[in-house]
């Protein structure tokens, strides 16, 4: 059986809370914690995505008091290096504060109109950048009712994820969330959201992608979901440990 190396990703998404003030006093709450959770879970890293206001309130808490695999991250990009784009943030900006973007998220697709080809012109930016994209995908309540999912989270990854180069593609994440799961009361299984994470997979070892993925061992190779699933106390760890795809058959 292979010894599994993955390390697991732990974002919060602070979305359109906190400004400056309240996010600083809200990370030093939380850092601490999350401190203590990173020395007695080796294979966990945490980041913080505030507000872009909030950004650099953050960044000095963290500074204040560095700890391991605490990073900071941004909510979303433009792919432009600098010009007229009034209220975006470029790339440039985001690398002088933070180490990850999210990408992509089902908020800008759905109430901004960010397409694929967008998300792919920011990833790639991130990664000219030195910063980690988190590409988020999904699908909505609709197409998740029509029997579309296998076709929607295939359409998202071959068009937000075309084009990555070599050197830097495994430093992509790719986030899945079941956009159909928030505030519907419904809930992702298991199986369901393996399947989703297994078709990724899958689309990584096609021709387009085999290269790479080849070339880099296979901790390195990161998809994640990001799922609105029921975790009580009935979810045991071999139930956590099959929704992480930590399973011995997984590649």
């Amino acid at each position: 059986m292979a010894i599994k190396t993955r390390t697991a990703i732990i974002a919060g998404n602070w979305k359109m809370n906190y400004g400056p003030q309240l996010a600083a006093n809200f990370a030093r709450d939380i850092v601490p914690e999350l401190g203590r959770l990173m020395l007695l879970y080796e294979r966990i890293m945490s980041i913080l995505c505030p507000p872009a206001i909030s950004l650099a309130a953050v960044r000095q808490v963290l500074e204040e008091r560095p700890l391991t695999r605490i990073e900071l991250g941004a909510q979303n990009m433009y792919y432009e290096e600098m010009g007229a784009f009034t209220g975006e943030i470029a790339p440039t900006m985001v690398s002088e504060l933070c180490s990850t973007v999210i990408l992509g998220h089902s908020e800008r697709r759905t109430y901004f109109c960010e397409t694929d080809e967008m998300v792919n012109k920011k990833a790639q930016a991130a990664l000219r950048h030195a910063l980690r994209p988190i590409v988020c995908i999904g699908e909505h309540l609709e197409q998740y009712e029509a029997g579309q999912t296998e076709q929607v989270i295939r359409t998202q990854v071959l068009h937000s994820l075309a084009n990555f180069s070599v050197q830097k593609a495994a430093d992509v994440v790719i986030a899945y969330e079941p956009i159909w799961a928030i505030g519907t009361g419904k809930a992702a299984t298991v199986e369901g959201a393996g399947k989703v994470i297994s078709l990724i997979r899958e689309l990584y070892n096609r021709p387009a992608y085999s290269l790479w993925w080849q070339r880099y061992p296979r901790q390195y190779r990161r998809v994640y979901v990001v799922s609105r699933y029921r975790w009580g106390a009935s979810w045991g760890s071999q139930h956590q440990a099959r929704f992480r795809g930590d399973s011995p058959e997984d590649d």
